[in-house]
């Protein structure tokens, strides 16, 4: 039985069985979750704290116990179409699937299967081939607190429009200034934080009633209303999902060291557990500029912040029924 259903971009599409038909021949919508992203957005909680320690989970995603799943899902990501071939993580996933024993769920988890430097489209339609039917998880930060965040952690692989390596040496506005002017490259992440149109991709082959859509800023405002709704997003258990979340905030509590380095310069450390002494020099860098969430000023970009993601932020609100204005997200 196929039925017709509306994307996120109003436009008619098949999207296959209906759930009681699926059930019916032994396949169930929920037994499957696929969780794409984004990262810097609760991303690696989600991951280790709770879905890798979650009784009903068997996760085959990050953290990866098996190296082959990992090399299947990034030729997903980067294979050329004329060479690729899916049937290897089909037949894993329907392996998985029927070893599967209710209520166990299988989730397929890695926030680079929204990459901007990859086709996320092709990607949603190559999960597709391999894990349909199931259902999607994104989970969203609003763009400048997520620009903030991957600054102060250090700025990852950020190139200027030359391709330049920005680092951890740059002050804000020089980072900032570089990677905007380069937002349009592969390389940028910033073009890719346009969330309806990622989400649109997934719609599309998934179905817009198999997608969640997690703001990070609920999280924030709300720890248990966001562990209820992420609960049933991955068709979990609620009690034991908001006891692992918890178990997790309760343990990044800082020590005596971490708490005077935080009152030393508290914005640049808020998010940054020392894990590795290699941080150590870019937190000085940090401390010596005097980089904060109060100095780190958007006012020189916001004309171009508004251009890039304004009208995409709106239709995300409109079409996931979030309120993203309350969460400070530019909706104009």
């Amino acid at each position: 039985m196929t039925r017709i259903w509306r994307n996120i971009d109003g436009k008619a599409g098949v999207s296959g069985q209906t759930g009681a038909a699926l059930e019916g021949k032994g396949e169930r919508l929920g037994d499957l979750v696929l969780h794409v992203g984004f990262g810097r957005c609760a991303t690696t909680t989600l991951q280790h704290a709770v879905l890798a320690k979650h009784p009903q989970v068997v996760l085959l995603g990050r953290p990866y116990k098996d190296p082959d799943t990992r090399v299947l899902l990034h030729r997903v990501m980067t294979e050329e179409s004329l060479t690729y071939d899916g049937n290897e993580l089909r037949s894993v996933i329907t392996s998985a699937r029927k070893a599967l024993r209710q209520p166990r769920i299988l989730v397929l988890s890695d926030e680079n299967l929204v990459a901007s430097r990859f086709d996320v489209g092709l990607i949603a339609e190559r999960l597709r081939a391999a894990c349909y039917p199931c259902r999607v998880v994104l989970t969203v930060r609003e763009q400048r607190s997520w620009m903030r965040s991957y600054f102060l952690s250090g700025g990852g692989n950020a190139r200027d429009e030359h391709g330049e390596k920005l680092g951890y040496r740059k002050c804000w506005r020089q980072w900032m200034s570089g990677y905007l002017r380069s937002r349009y490259s592969r390389t940028n992440q910033l073009a890719g934080l346009r969330y309806y149109s990622v989400a649109s991709c997934y719609a599309r082959a998934f179905g817009r009633e198999n997608l969640t859509v997690l703001p990070f800023e609920k999280l924030r405002e709300n720890p248990e209303s966001w562990a209820s709704d992420a609960a049933r997003a991955f068709c979990l258990s609620e009690p034991e999902f908001k006891s692992l979340l918890t178990q997790k905030h309760e343990k990044k509590s800082p020590g005596p060291r971490m708490a005077a380095l935080r009152a030393f310069h508290p914005a640049a450390l808020a998010s940054l557990p020392l894990k590795k002494w290699t941080n150590l020099p870019r937190l000085a860098w940090q401390c010596l500029r005097g980089d904060s969430n109060r100095s780190m000023s958007f006012a020189p970009w916001l004309p171009e912040l508004r251009k890039l993601y304004a009208e995409d932020n709106r239709k995300l609100g409109e079409a996931f029924d979030l309120p993203l204005g309350k969460y400070g997200y530019l909706l104009d």
